[in-house]
């Protein structure tokens, strides 16, 4: 469902939790003993692969950063505090502004969290194929609240937006009764589109007049995106 306000994956909000995130991978890095000159190198060849984790957050499990990493993280630094000990990140898109703040523990947690998130939401939607009706709500409530979870980490990085917050909040105060279950903000946050779980012709409906009392209140058209297709096909 679209918000009405356009998603900005090049502003500065976006860059500064990318840029949090690729600090926190640094950090865990150093830990492990990965030397400046390592980092300096990935990032100048993009070759990552003997990296720990392959040079990936979301290859590192909620436990493991729960119990190793998460306290060696400091919740905010600056750009140039971080340059100064630990010089470079990884990714050669970037920049690290010595005045900024970086929210770094919450940035570095939202790619960890979520890609666990996702492997459990994409096994409750296989087992949704096999389940009985009876087994059908409690499955779709759980796929739900992960999407309620993904959407109030995209917020504690600050990818948040006060229209799609609403939309969410729409949702949820809907809720299963009404054959909705779950939403969350998409793609780099920021406003863009809310995805909704919506379940067989009463979720459709509820989804069609969640709509309209939204585009009403804004007095804007729109646009409700449904079905499915092979996107890689079309893009």
């Amino acid at each position: 469902l679209d918000s009405g306000v356009k998603h900005a994956v090049s502003g500065s909000a976006y860059t500064r939790v990318r840029v949090a995130a690729f600090m926190g991978y640094t950090i865990i890095a150093a830990t492990l003993g990965t030397s400046p000159e390592q980092i300096a190198a990935a990032r100048r060849t993009g070759a990552k692969e003997n990296l720990p984790f392959g040079g990936y957050l979301a290859n590192i499990s909620p436990s493991e950063f729960e119990e190793k990493f998460a306290a060696v993280l400091p919740n905010n630094i600056s750009g140039k505090a971080f340059k100064a000990q630990f010089g470079f990140t990884i990714d050669p898109v970037t920049e690290i502004e010595d005045e900024e703040i970086y929210a770094v523990r919450s940035c570095t947690a939202h790619p960890i969290y979520e890609n666990d998130r996702v492997k459990e939401f994409q096994s409750l939607l296989q087992s949704l194929t096999e389940a009985a009706l009876a087994q059908t709500q409690a499955l779709l409530q759980k796929a739900g609240a992960l999407m309620y979870a993904s959407h109030q980490s995209y917020s504690a990085c600050g990818l948040g937006n006060e229209h799609t917050d609403e939309l969410v909040e729409m949702v949820r105060s809907t809720g299963p009764e009404k054959g909705v279950f779950g939403a969350k903000i998409t793609g780099g946050g920021s406003g863009g589109t809310v995805c909704i779980l919506a379940f067989d012709t009463l979720g459709i409906n509820t989804v069609q007049q969640i709509r309209e009392r939204y585009a009403q209140k804004y007095q804007q058209g729109i646009v409700l995106f449904n079905g499915s297709s092979p996107g890689g096909f079309y893009s």
